[in-house]
């Protein structure tokens, strides 16, 4: 990891976010999936484990997003995160507009057929949100998610995390959780960090 922190200050690239590797969204469960995916867990893991590095060595000379970003939701719990998909709506805040007019949510879903709404140049944006199955089936995903995780200790600041990778972890990873988005534990991590180095 220091290995990959050293080469980004080498090529002067100071300012950096980690985003988790989606599978092929046409793959359905049980489906192979290929070497490249991880589980949200994994990820979440290696965020952890980059975290402390980052920290004790990197903050000043690299900025890493969702560190940062976290770093001040714990510290200043009204604080917003700058990440879509922390905002607890962001299947209702976020589309991609397609080169063809094409509306569908954001780039997490590419390959999708599903989820299309429709175009822009048939319809207007209002009405293909209204009267899209995926939006209907998004937003009811939503609220099933956020009724089972708003326990989690950590949901104030995450708010259920991602959609697509609740939907895509349901969908491939056996052991998923769905009480949890499963952030709670860089969470946990950055919140022992900072009580233990003030």
């Amino acid at each position: 990891m220091r290995e990959m922190l050293n080469y980004f200050i080498s090529i002067d690239l100071t300012g950096i976010e980690f985003l988790n590797i989606v599978p092929d969204n046409r793959l359905a469960a049980g489906e192979y999936i290929g070497n490249n995916f991880i589980s949200y867990a994994e990820f979440i893991k290696f965020l952890s484990d980059l975290f402390i590095i980052w920290f004790k060595d990197y903050r000043r000379k690299i900025h890493i997003t969702i560190f940062e970003d976290f770093i001040k939701a714990l510290k200043y719990p009204n604080e917003k995160l700058s990440a879509c998909y922390w905002s607890g709506n962001c299947s209702q805040e976020i589309i991609t507009l397609e080169p063809n007019g094409d509306i569908s949510p954001c780039d997490k879903y590419r390959g999708d057929a599903n989820s299309i709404y429709g175009s822009i140049l048939n319809i207007d944006l209002a009405d293909l949100l209204a009267n899209s199955s995926h939006n209907q089936q998004a937003v009811s995903e939503e609220i099933e998610a956020t009724k089972k995780m708003h326990y989690c200790k950590w949901f104030s600041i995450c708010h259920g995390g991602c959609p697509h990778d609740r939907v895509i972890n349901r969908r491939h990873t056996k052991e998923y959780n769905d009480t949890c988005c499963g952030t709670g534990k860089l969470l946990a991590t950055i919140e022992e960090y900072l009580a233990t180095t003030g």
